[in-house]
């Protein structure tokens, strides 16, 4: 008779996680920034890394590239940014894109990381930046205004193109 002995058990936190069939974009976040950025003139990647980066946004030519790290806050009162994150973004030059409020009413501000940083403070484990007090300074880089002003090395204007014989 053929005795089969019974595999020992593996505890939850032993187990290998699964790989997910599909990349989700949590809550949209990526898919509201990815149109703002579309409509501002460049082509948007989602970014399959783990962590620190979102979204890729590069200029229609696809020959620069900047990093966007999306930061959600439905209170909207501070942007707040994880020390790690602002040193990927920092190397490479990138951008935070703030979605500040609840998601069928909230702004969005594009901020490129060396603006944020410049006016962060470090405080409880992340760089902080307090709304009201910065509001005026914010606006300019609100919705596709900011998406202007923060991509502006990517958004290149057309070269007008000079027809044969005039």
């Amino acid at each position: 008779m053929l005795q089969v002995e019974p595999k020992p058990r593996v505890r939850d936190d032993e187990k290998p996680r699964a790989v997910p069939e599909t990349m989700h974009d949590r809550e949209e976040c990526g898919q509201e920034v990815a149109s703002d950025l579309t409509l501002g003139g460049m082509t948007v990647f989602l970014s399959v890394a783990g962590k620190g980066i979102n979204l890729l946004a590069a200029g229609m030519t696809l020959k620069a590239t900047m990093p966007v790290r999306i930061v959600a806050d439905t209170e909207g009162k501070k942007l707040k940014l994880k020390p790690d994150d602002a040193k990927l973004l920092s190397e490479a030059g990138g951008v935070i894109a703030f979605l500040l409020g609840e998601p069928d009413d909230r702004e969005r501000f594009y901020l490129p990381i060396d603006r944020f940083l410049a006016k962060a403070t470090l405080r409880d484990g992340r760089h902080t930046l307090e709304f009201e007090p910065n509001v005026k300074w914010l606006m300019a880089y609100e919705g596709h205004a900011g998406v202007k002003k923060a991509f502006a090395p990517l958004i290149k204007k057309a070269v007008p193109k000079v027809e044969a014989g005039g």
